[in-house]
């Protein structure tokens, strides 16, 4: 680069001088303390001086191609000197203290065996130039700051045996560029130690450190900015930031054994560009507004230690990274983490998760690209978070949720031996819109294990395997509550298991098909679980097998097995199975054991030739108290429903069971030994032309016997009744988080069947009336309704089909104006990094702002809710400006807030840019050019030794 060639104008001074001397070097020696208080110029001389050498001279001092050799230091007091070429030492002491300003150093060898190379004590506008700055001490510094600004440092070499390479305190302005820095050998030794100092600038500098850290910051709160660097150590993370604000690391390079970095308590940190290499986990943490963008994390050899740790790290974002180790965030909040690339480099690792967040609250993770981890993203007790449009591919499992609650997991691309699993009382989250493939043939692709209330909705799930499991693999835990909507399941083996799911798991509206196995288990479930319009279908087994299914309800479904029974009822209690169709090659419904279960409105098929489309067999429990109701059967021989007693040792009860309206069913009894038990019913009919049903009954020799039974026609028709306890006024003022209450009294004649309640047109709820009954109270309460009009709709139906229509319809007005944090008076400096005026906006609808400065329109935009407006005034002069901005909502409200902003010059210089380093000199260097040229031949040294005591 151009900052490593020597500039002409000092390679000239240096050449005229030669041309002009002896070709013999003074040999000065002092035997105590040299003061000079005149300016001089001193050119090709050697000084020994047992003790300091003091600058106290208002005006300059030049040394040119001068050795100075003392035992205490060169002290500038006063006035601004210049050192070319010149070799600076000291045996006892530091070799140069500086205390005043605008001293030039260039080309000059600055060495010493005790202290500081280079003391700087409120010291500002210096320059150093290609300088080998160095000390051996065991408690020294390669340079010292303290409280000095507006340096520059250009191309040194800074070393030192002791502690810090660079020591800066308090400092501020100043700037490094294409430097060497490295530090001691001891454990408390940094090539640059930046303490509590602010707005310094390093370019493309080399920093080494040996026992500890390359670089530590500490306590810097202000502008700090690392361009282009190298920072590497052996034996520690390469950096140590603590308590830190505003500080950019851009295109660094971080390399080290161990951690590639450290940061504890950061705010408004970017890394930008950087390379970080390490070989055990880097740590962030107590971390606030930071940006971690377009880095590249890199380890050589990873483990299970290949990690970032985040720990209490807020309203930041890690974006655009490739990153071969892992992110962990504990305890963080408001993160974005997007559209970084997350894998090892095509090496697969065996028990490692890309993404873990544990504790925290409202992260989003976002397009990223995951491979080569066992885990993808795994959050633990993490809430409100979202996880959306990321594409994962890993060996076992994508997406994993442990005890954690309102997240949301929607539109990702997910491929892994178990994609998604959510457990440990994982609560009310919502799984949207993805595509979930299970790759391997013992895969499950969604496990909800011991959780409740999640929403599963409109996914599209792939399985070599099964496809999702609702199970309570814990005891003392349910999975209750969760909701499997609109998702399409196709998977090798099992399409969806419900597993001992105590209450009210919801399957509706999917469409499920399996090739070997189920399409649905109910196995062991109990209390309302609803399976609700879906289209199960098996290529080779059951369509939907049933074990012990209790409050099960069964309604609206296409149930279909091509080569198999199509629904298989081992046991269901107080179950209904309404409006179905059920189609099977053998048997379309096979039922054992069933009691207090309706089944209604069914079409039920059987489409083998040899096939009987409803199978009723008794083994071990009673058949009893069921009512089959308007069903219509569908087979190809006259046989098409049976009933048969497996066990004809077993005492079965088998009556007050109901058939209505079923086609003249036509039932068998395998057995003499035991009679069909029938007791008086009343029985509801939706036909006119029957007065009876034929109950057939066949021993096993064939001989026929007829029973007739005679039952009493009700032919009901009137409607059932919806009452509206507490109709609701129009307009209704919208409130966040508002719920409205509807209460409805529901009553028919004979007995109620059913209640469905839509919002819009969408279905919202089905109540089914598992026994019937004549009298109802229904309380409907709606949260979150959109603005503007709507429809509530109600239908109720009564056992024999007639139904009652109730429509509401309601109006939601917005009058709540939109709110926006306010300041009275906000102050900026010109060399602020960030000059900006920032304000917090929210509303429930959102539609666009405005700022006015000084009454001029400036920007017209839209906004999100909540966010932060955030005007740019890099642009603006100094002066004094009136800052409105005006907030709106989608229905016209509006909030104004005005405050004023003033923009000033800071007092001191401003810090250079680095395209002014090809300038420096200028102000002075041509007057030196001119002195050295007219008094240089002058000087005639006669003597080759000079000794005098300078008192």
């Amino acid at each position: 680069m151009h900052y490593q060639f020597l500039r002409l104008d000092r390679l000239l001074i240096i050449l005229l001088t030669l041309t002009t001397l002896t070709t013999l070097q003074a040999e000065i020696v002092i035997n105590n303390d040299w003061v000079i208080s005149n300016g001089a110029v001193h050119v090709d001389e050697v000084y020994t001086v047992d003790g300091d050498i003091i600058l106290d001279s208002p005006s300059k001092i030049t040394f040119v191609n001068v050795t100075l050799q003392m035992t205490g230091s060169l002290l500038i007091i006063q006035g601004s000197h210049t050192f070319i070429n010149s070799t600076i030492t000291s045996s006892l002491s530091k070799t140069v203290q500086i205390s005043t300003d605008s001293n030039y150093f260039d080309n000059n060898i600055i060495s010493g065996d005790i202290n500081s190379g280079l003391f700087m004590e409120a010291s500002s506008l210096n320059t150093f130039y290609n300088n080998s700055i160095s000390h051996n001490g065991l408690a020294s510094y390669g340079i010292y700051m303290d409280q000095s600004n507006d340096n520059v440092f250009e191309n040194n070499m800074v070393t030192t045996q002791g502690v810090n390479g660079i020591y800066m305190f308090q400092s501020s302005d100043n700037r490094f560029i294409n430097n060497t820095i490295s530090s001691g050998a001891f454990s408390d030794s940094y090539a640059m130690f930046d303490r509590a100092s602010n707005n310094n600038q390093f370019w493309n500098n080399s920093f080494t450190g040996d026992v500890a850290h390359a670089v530590r910051i500490l306590q810097v709160t202000g502008s700090g900015y690392y361009f282009n660097n190298l920072i590497t150590t052996s034996n520690s993370p390469s950096m140590l930031m603590e308590i830190t604000e505003d500080m950019v690391f851009n295109g660094n390079l971080f390399n080290s054994s161990t951690e590639a970095f450290i940061s504890d308590t950061e705010n408004n940190v970017s890394f930008i560009n950087n390379i970080f290499e390490g070989n055990q986990p880097s740590h962030i943490t107590n971390g606030f507004a930071g940006n971690f963008t377009a880095n590249f994390i890199y380890q050589a050899t990873p483990t299970l230690d290949s990690q970032i740790w985040f720990t209490d790290y807020h309203n930041s974002s890690i974006s655009n990274n490739q990153l071969h180790v892992m992110l962990n965030f504990a305890s963080s909040e408001n993160n974005t983490i997007s559209k970084n690339i997350l894998n090892f480099g095509n090496r697969e690792m065996v028990g490692v998760t890309a993404i873990t967040l544990t504790n925290g609250i409202s992260n989003i993770i976002s397009d990223n690209n995951i491979s080569d981890h066992s885990m993808g993203i795994s959050l633990f007790n993490e809430d409100n978070s979202t996880i959306v449009r990321n594409n994962i591919d890993i060996k076992t499992e994508a997406i994993v949720l442990s005890g954690s609650r309102y997240n949301n997991i929607s539109s990702n691309l997910l491929r892994a031996e178990n994609p998604l699993s959510l457990r440990s009382i994982s609560s009310y989250n919502q799984v949207l819109y993805n595509t979930i493939n299970a790759t391997e043939v013992t895969s499950i692709a969604i496990r909800i294990d011991n959780s409740r209330a999640n929403r599963i909705v409109s996914n599209q799930i792939n399985s070599l395997g099964d496809g999702v499991y609702f199970d309570n693999m814990w005891s003392g835990s349910r999975t209750i509550l969760n909701q499997f909507v609109n998702n399409t399941v196709k998977a090798k083996s099992l399409g969806v298991r419900i597993y001992e799911s105590h209450y009210a798991a919801n399957i509706i509206n999917n469409t499920i098909l399996v090739e070997d196995s189920h399409a649905l288990r109910l196995d062991r479930v109990r209390q309302y679980n609803l399976i609700k319009g879906n289209n199960l279908t098996s290529i080779h087994d059951l369509a939907i097998w049933s074990d012990v299914g209790q409050f099960v309800e069964i309604i609206d479904n296409f149930i279909w097995s091509i080569e198999n029974k199509a629904f298989f009822a081992w046991r269901l209690e107080k179950a209904q199975v309404i409006n179905n169709t059920i189609s099977g090659k053998q048997i379309g419904l096979e039922i054992r054991e069933t009691v207090n279960s309706d089944f209604i409105n069914n079409t039920i098929i059987s489409t083998d030739a040899s096939g009987i489309a409803m199978s009723i067999l008794l083994q071990v429990r009673d058949f009893s108290y069921n009512r089959f109701i308007a069903n219509s059967f569908v087979g190809t021989t006259a046989n098409t429903v049976s009933f048969e007693i497996l066990d004809e040792d077993t005492e079965y009860t088998v009556g007050d069971t109901i058939l209505i309206d079923s086609n003249y069913t036509i039932f068998y009894q395998w057995n003499t030994d035991t009679a069909i038990y029938e007791t008086d019913a009343e029985i509801f009919v939706d036909r006119t032309d029957a007065t009876m049903l034929d109950i057939w009954v066949e021993n096993q020799w064939k001989d026929k016997w007829v029973r007739q039974i005679l039952f009493e026609i009700h032919k009901e028709f009137n409607a059932p009744v919806i009452i509206d306890d507490n109709p609701i006024t129009n307009p209704i003022e919208e409130i966040s988080g508002q719920q409205l209450f509807y209460n409805f009294t529901l009553t028919d004649d004979t007995l109620l069947s059913q209640l469905e309640i839509k919002i819009n047109g969408v279905i919202f709820e089905t109540v089914i009336y598992q026994r019937g009954t004549a009298l109802a109270f229904y309380n409907l309460s709606v949260s979150e309704l959109s603005l503007g009009s709507g429809k509530i709709f109600l239908q109720l139906r009564d056992i024999s089909g007639n139904t009652v229509n109730y429509t509401i319809e309601y109006q939601i007005i917005d009058v709540t104006l939109p709110t926006a944090t306010n300041f009275e008076t906000k102050l900026i400096y010109l060399s602020d990094f960030n000059r900006y005026a920032s304000w917090d906006v929210a509303d429930l609808h959102p539609d666009k702002y405005e700022i006015w400065i000084n009454d001029e329109l400036v920007i017209s935009d839209s906004w999100t809710s909540p966010s932060t407006i955030i005007f740019d005034m890099r642009g603006y002069e100094p002066g004094l400006y009136n800052v409105k901005l005006i907030v709106f909502d989608t229905s016209g409200n509006s909030v104004e807030v005005v405050s004023e902003v003033e923009i000033k010059v800071k007092s001191t210089s401003s810090n250079p840019s680095p395209t002014e380093g090809s300038t420096r000199g200028d102000s002075y260097g041509f007057s030196i050019q001119l002195f050295l040229i007219m008094i240089v031949p002058l000087i005639l040294l006669r003597k080759k030794s000079i000794s005098f005591d300078n008192k």
